[in-house]
């Protein structure tokens, strides 16, 4: 296992410190190693504790041999042979096997939080409260990881951008970190993040679950700002509506509604059949393709309206939306679930500790 972290302290007189870290399990002792240097300056520890056995109960403990102060900040424990992005490697190999088209990086958190407060090294990204589902996010998986983990899986990136307290340019300026080349402004922060090349992200989405007049009014110019920094981009917008359409057909590539409450299987047929009309009446050209940027049979339900997302019945439910966008796959070109990894009870892969359990769902 490798451990990482960020220590500093003091002990009476200036003397150094003696920290130790430790695996243990009840009565005994897997693996020590001494953090050697810890002083009145922030400094970056790595350590290799390698266990003497296994243990499904074991605990990481850094412990102060003396007296003194110690502080410490940003405390890993990862295998040593996690992927890139640190992703685990079970994690990874079940991804793969569901052969995904599409991953997305986006949500509700995508409205609150700093794209730029989550890229380079990650000791140094600002934290953030998650507003929408509570804690305090370490910020851990930006969009660095999201992508790596893109490429190990064979899946195409969708990245959406934040829409809310934002400009056109700031969607650009995201883009051209992401696509840009090594010697614009962003392509050069890409390039000292360790990534000189441009990573050619395809598909995009302009806001997550926004809607109404203001948007309606500003989303083309989002969308024109940037395809003038890659205009081989495909977009797509938030909640459609015929205002959208009308507003940003000829530089919006597809519609993007959300279905929640799939077991409701005629409710999202309508939908589909209603968007299909709204597209052939404002005749405008594009958007005449329609990306599900999320789906799922429930969104904000709990007890056991959210346990059923673990049943062999929820899985026959999504199996029967998989149905519902196969025989409309001429109009739907991208379906993509919600959520994909624990995000209580909702992923269809869900992870505690060393265990990985695969959701009815999953095998749907």
């Amino acid at each position: 296992m490798l451990l990482r972290l960020y220590a500093k302290g003091e002990a009476p007189g200036g003397a150094p410190l003696a920290v130790e870290a430790k695996l243990g399990a009840p009565g005994r002792v897997l693996a020590e190693a001494s953090l050697d240097g810890v002083g009145p300056a922030w400094r970056r520890c790595e350590l290799r504790l390698v266990p003497s056995a296994a243990a499904r109960d074991a605990t990481l403990a850094i412990e102060l041999l003396g007296p003194g102060t110690l502080w410490i900040d940003r405390v890993s424990l990862t295998p040593e042979d996690a992927l890139p992005g640190h992703w685990r490697t079970d994690v990874v190999a079940a991804l793969e096997d569901l052969r995904p088209g599409v991953l997305r990086y986006g949500g509700c958190s995508i409205e609150v939080t700093e794209w730029e407060e989550g890229v380079g090294p990650v000791e140094e990204r600002v934290p953030f409260v998650n507003a929408f589902w509570g804690g305090r996010d370490p910020n851990n998986v930006g969009l660095a990881e999201f992508l790596a983990l893109c490429l190990l899986v064979g899946a195409e990136p969708l990245v959406c951008v934040r829409w809310n307290g934002k400009t056109p340019q700031d969607a650009a300026n995201e883009v051209e970190y992401v696509n840009g080349a090594v010697d614009t402004p962003y392509g050069r922060k890409r390039a000292a993040h360790g990534h000189p090349e441009p990573y050619g992200v395809r598909f995009w989405q302009i806001g997550n679950e926004v809607a109404g007049p203001e948007y309606e009014r500003t989303v083309a110019d989002f969308a024109r700002a940037m395809k003038a920094v890659d205009p081989s981009i495909r977009l797509c917008s938030a909640f459609p509506s015929l205002a959208l359409v009308q507003n940003a057909s000829p530089v919006l590539d597809y519609l993007s509604p959300h279905h929640y409450g799939c077991a409701a299987l005629g409710a999202m047929e309508e939908d589909v059949l209603a968007l299909r009309d709204l597209v052939t009446r404002a005749a405008g050209g594009p958007p005449s393709k329609l990306a599900v940027t999320e789906w799922s049979t429930t969104a904000g339900d709990w007890g056991l309206g959210r346990r059923a997302l673990l049943t062999l019945d929820n899985a026959l439910a999504c199996a029967r939306y998989h149905h519902l966008m196969q025989r409309n796959s001429d109009f739907v070109e991208i379906a993509i679930r919600s959520n994909l990894t624990n995000s209580f009870c909702s992923g269809i892969l869900q992870t505690r500790g060393p265990d990985l359990f695969l959701a009815p769902t999953y095998y749907a």
